[in-house]
């Protein structure tokens, strides 16, 4: 690594360290108990927390291609996560597609009869007019027995759901696309992964601040200061290295 790529480093570990207690401190929100919301917020953020972390794991070992496969997954989280903020009912989408893959998973594995007793088991668990809502969010499991795959989002492609976001599709129109040739194996994705270093420690970096921001201040959890000092160090350094 050359001293822009360690020094950006430095900051994304910064991050890094306030995001591990945070992450702690929102743990309890992971339960079944917790609101649709709060479930959501609090498993992407440990997801990100602890891709953040590998990321660094891997960079500092020289596996470049596959750090940069790990800051695509950040980048997909993060527009994930504002597509949520921007819709708050992606929350409720994504976590009873948890109820879409166990029947899909019943179904493929030992049929109709199996699929049944599954939903007839979760009736029980939900109630059935829960089940009902959940049921026809999926047209009542009709992909299953087709074979179509069915996303939690509903939409063809993430790009659908940052639509209202242009500084999001930049993310997505410059990196996004150009790090998922390191992850569908095409020639300069398999030959060049270390090209991308440079903007993968920066999308990581960038990745875990807004989501860790967007926490700190959702939670009242205090970190404003540490958070604002790190971002600040980081563009200062940066703008100085254009």
């Amino acid at each position: 690594m050359d001293e822009i790529e360690q020094k950006n480093l430095a900051f994304l570990k910064g991050i890094i360290q306030i995001s591990g207690v945070l992450n702690e401190k929102i743990a309890e929100k992971r339960s079944v108990n917790s609101d649709d919301e709060d479930f959501f917020v609090a498993y992407f953020f440990e997801r990100i927390f602890k891709y953040s972390t590998s990321f660094v794991l891997l960079v500092e070992q020289s596996f470049f291609h596959e750090s940069v496969i790990i800051a695509r997954n950040s980048l997909e989280g993060l527009f994930y996560f504002f597509a949520f903020i921007n819709n708050k009912q992606l929350a409720n989408d994504w976590r009873y597609f948890g109820i879409y893959e166990d029947c899909e998973k019943a179904y493929h594995k030992a049929g109709e009869q199996a699929l049944n007793n599954l939903v007839t088991d979760m009736e029980q668990k939900f109630g059935k007019e829960k089940m009902q809502e959940i049921k026809s969010k999926y047209s009542n499991f009709t992909k299953i027995r087709n074979n179509k795959f069915c996303k939690w989002h509903k939409k063809d492609n993430i790009k659908q759901l940052i639509i209202h976001d242009s500084n999001l599709q930049s993310l997505y129109d410059q990196l996004y696309s150009d790090f998922s040739k390191i992850t569908h194996w095409t020639p300069s994705g398999v030959i060049g992964g270390k090209m991308s270093l440079k903007s993968s420690i920066c999308v990581s970096f960038q990745c875990l601040f807004e989501i860790t921001k967007a926490i700190n201040e959702s939670y009242k959890l205090q970190k404003n200061n540490e958070l604002s000092q790190i971002y600040t160090n980081y563009l200062a350094y940066n703008e100085t290295k254009i």
